[in-house]
């Protein structure tokens, strides 16, 4: 409204079938109005909204892209005064590029391939010749790709630099005012950054890596000592600081020096709050529900931080003055709580209390721009949930209201669990609602299945329950004992990943279930609600910290700092067991396995933790004496649900065989394959002291979030008891071989 504060959302009546990963803005018909572009996750295309009425946008029009698009910029790519736009995608490995007509729609794609799963995309001319060049981080190949542009707005092949471990975030600028751009890239699992000086004929030398704090998130530069020369600032998201690096005149960076800012920062961006002409930082902390200002002294060095609360879980960070004071303002993506916070400059550096506007769900990404050309920024917000506009557009008004803005659209809910009687049941409607890329990534098989089969014929046709009537079967207790602690059942939810690709509850939903069921669940290191891992869902989602019992699982794959700062949490919140897998042989070395036990055992000797488990990917007698001799206290038989190994052993036709082994020096425990009560009594029988069960719980929470997990472990519960009953048994330790026919003595 002129004195920033903003409209009701716009949604337009915007629909999308997938959800809106990033979301930048620019004038495509030259009206002098700016434009959306949106990128979706898991889809092929982009959306476009032109601009109209001055308040509001068109039906969106869409392009088609590369698969999975996780970033987007503008720029004049055939230098025709019309911006075009540019998409990487990290399902094709590829970048498209949609050269602008000037009214607002675009030519069609053109491809250009690049590294493995692109992560974020920039441009800039590169070889000066007045041509825009990309440059790209390609996460998995641990690499940019630098595509030089024609004057008709095409592209070269890529040229491939390496960078450090994991590249998530890349920036340009010039480093050594040699008057060419160089290009510096965050290093996620390297923990560093590298720098990569430009030649003047657009190619670049080998990278210079300057370390700096833990899982980099964001990168940005700024010149922060007012030297003439572009600094360095990057978002650390596991050491909670950013790290500052200030260059010299010769293109290389001092050490970082770090400054403290909140609970692991998401995004960074850099203004002058103060009006003193030294840039200042500002900084998303994802999970203290804040953000970090940090004033500059003009001399490279900061002030500590000064927290001002927003919503929770803030993702992303955008700056612009909105309310024409020749202040600059903050605005807030927040996550969880579904709403943009405001914060007004008052121009010493200092921030009023936010002004909260509701948007969509989940929004990942905000911009800003003058939407409606009334000389007032507006803000964009992308919506990740599935079945909201996808999109809200925030218009600045200029009249002066403080309240929330309630939106037009509510939370879709789904109660589809309640007709699912079997597992079978939870597949087939998960299959239905989720997108078939996520589905088909929860279900995956490798090869032709057989490894999946074996598992589905040997508890089918080789294990067969005598069942017996002449007993007391009126109470039945599933209770059990596990590394000397009583639980209500043997049913363990198994360590899966990105639960939030199945309903937008992710673990916090999976965790509740467990709860509701009595049930164990064993945390994946890799949450994608990671709120969840420091125990902060308590206050966001207004449940007892102490729930389910929790288990924590590593892989032994990973980095040694991340190893350790697992386990450190493992203590703090209360985590009971240490499940650490080795599955797959990539740079895989037995002196890492040993390295990862030993290290978890140390820690054991120290806290509460009460157990160790080893999961194998083979359910070899080798693996299990190694196991031991590490100090495991279990032992998983897995074949990980046929994921990685063809024709590979089931694990159930294993079990017994590994049981007989381990001789009672440890427990052991078995997944892949279970898909029913009758399942868990057999696995039992055959020596098992708990049955881990992946796939469907994540059906479930597909199904019903929570809810549709807490069914899914009812059931099981409820037909084990049956079983249990049509063989006579009451209580856990009853179950032994003599129910099978076949292995009856």
């Amino acid at each position: 409204y002129g004195n920033a504060t903003f409209s009701n959302q716009t949604g337009e009546e915007i629909g999308f079938d997938s959800r809106p990963l990033a979301v930048a803005s620019g004038d495509f018909n030259n009206d002098k109005r700016s434009e959306i572009v949106i990128a979706y996750e898991g889809r092929d295309n982009v959306d476009i909204f032109v601009a109209y009425k001055r308040v509001s946008f068109a039906e969106q029009t869409r392009y088609v892209v590369g698969s999975y698009p996780q970033s987007v910029v503008v720029g004049d790519f055939n230098n025709d005064t019309r911006l075009d736009i540019v998409v990487a995608s990290s399902g094709s490995n590829d970048v498209s590029v949609l050269l602008g007509c000037g009214n607002g729609s675009f030519a069609k794609e053109t491809r250009y391939s690049v590294g493995s799963h692109p992560q974020s995309v920039v441009v800039g001319d590169f070889n000066n010749d007045t041509r825009l060049d990309i440059v790209v981080a390609n996460y998995y190949s641990n690499d940019v790709s630098v595509l030089l542009g024609y004057e008709n707005g095409s592209f070269a092949e890529e040229t491939r630099y390496s960078v450090g471990s994991r590249p998530y975030s890349v920036a340009v600028g010039d480093f050594n005012n040699d008057a060419r751009l160089d290009i510096v890239v965050a290093n996620s699992w390297s923990d560093d950054v590298s720098v990569l000086l430009g030649y003047e004929n657009g190619s670049f030398a080998e990278e210079t890596r300057y370390l700096v704090g833990s899982y980099l998130q964001f990168v940005a530069v700024g010149d922060f000592n007012n030297d003439t020369r572009l600094d360095i600032v990057v978002a650390n998201y596991y050491s909670n600081d950013v790290s500052v690096l200030l260059r010299y005149g010769n293109g290389s960076f001092t050490k970082a020096t770090i400054y403290l800012v909140g609970s692991y920062p998401q995004s960074v961006a850099v203004g002058d709050f103060n009006n003193d002409t030294r840039l200042d930082i500002v900084v998303a902390n994802s999970w203290s529900h804040d953000v970090s200002v940090l004033l500059g002294y003009g001399n490279g060095s900061f002030a500590n931080q000064t927290r001002y609360s927003v919503g929770s879980r803030p993702y992303s960070v955008a700056i612009g003055d909105f309310n024409n004071d020749t202040r600059l303002d903050i605005v807030v993506a927040n996550y969880y709580s579904n709403d943009v916070s405001v914060l007004l400059g008052y121009g010493n550096g200092s921030f009023a209390k936010e002004i909260k506007y509701l948007v969509g769900s989940y929004p990942p990404s905000v911009a800003v721009g003058d939407f409606n050309n009334d000389t007032r920024l507006d803000i964009v917000v992308a919506n990740y949930y599935t079945n909201d506009p996808g999109m809200s557009s925030i218009l600045n008004t200029g009249q002066y209201n403080r309240g929330v803005i309630t939106p037009n659209f509510t939370m879709p809910t789904i109660n589809g669990y309640l007709e699912c009687h079997s597992l079978d049941d939870f597949e087939y409607l998960a299959k239905k609602i989720l997108l078939p890329h996520r589905f088909n990534y929860f279900s995956y098989q490798v090869g032709y299945r057989c490894t999946y089969q074996a598992s589905r014929e040997y508890f089918n046709r080789h294990l067969k329950i005598i069942p017996r009537a002449l007993t007391d079967v009126s109470e039945i207790s599933l209770q059990t004992t596990i590394f000397g602690h009583t639980y209500n059942n043997p049913i363990i939810i198994a360590p899966t990943a990105f639960h939030r690709l199945a309903h937008n509850e992710g673990e916090w939903g999976t965790a509740q279930g467990a709860t509701n069921a009595e049930s164990i669940y064993i945390y994946n290191w890799a949450l994608s609600t990671v709120s969840y891992y420091l125990g902060q869902y308590h206050a966001e989602f207004n449940i007892s910290v102490e729930i389910c019992p929790k288990w924590l699982h590593v892989y032994v794959s990973s980095p040694k700092t991340l190893l350790e700062q697992c386990i450190l949490l493992a203590e703090q919140h209360s985590f009971k067991v240490i499940v650490i897998t080795c599955d797959h042989p990539h740079n895989r070395v037995q002196s890492i396995h040993k390295a990862a036990f030993i290290q978890a055992i140390d820690r054991k000797q120290h806290n509460e933790l009460t157990g160790l488990m080893y999961t194998p990917n083979t359910k070899d007698y080798n693996d299990a004496k190694l196991a031991l001799e590490y100090g495991a206290d279990g032992i998983i038989v897995s074949n990980h649900g046929g994921r990685q190994v063809d024709s590979g052993l089931s694990a159930i036709e294993c079990l017994k065989d590994i049981v007989e082994f381990v001789n009672g020096r440890c427990e052991v425990f078995v997944d892949s394959g279970i898909r029913t009560g009758t399942d868990v009594l057999k696995c039992l029988a055959l020596g098992a002291r708990g049955v881990l069960i992946d796939r469907p719980i994540l059906y479930g929470l597909t199904c019903g979030g929570h809810k549709g997990v807490e069914a899914v472990l009812n059931l099981l519960k409820k037909e084990l008891m049956y079983d249990m009953a049509s063989c006579g048994l009451t209580r856990l330790e009853q179950i032994n071989e003599r129910i099978l026919y076949k292995h009856r003595q």
